[in-house]
């Protein structure tokens, strides 16, 4: 079965109660350490995203495929930085 792969962003619109709904949609795994908090249900969520798609990944890639994940890696974790620095105005 699949299911939808959610952003960062995306993730960040939905509530808490759509959020659980996503979590046991998707048969999460990574346990949620504040379940009162919105980004706890985010973080797990995109935690167990990422295992899913790297297992996704052929055996045997090519330099392309290579050089993308790395791209990928690097922006997820990027994204992560930035979403996890408080905005200040």
């Amino acid at each position: 079965m699949t299911h939808i792969i959610y952003s960062h962003q995306q993730l960040q619109l939905k509530s808490i109660a759509r959020l659980k709904q996503i979590y046991s949609e998707i048969a999460c795994t990574v346990e949620v350490n504040d379940k009162r908090c919105k980004d706890s249900w985010i973080t797990a969520i995109a935690d167990y995203q990422a295992t899913k798609i790297q297992k996704l990944t052929p055996a045997a890639p090519d330099n392309q495929a290579l050089a993308q994940a790395e791209l990928d890696h690097h922006i997820a974790s990027q994204a992560q930085a930035v979403a996890n620095v408080p905005l200040s105005f």
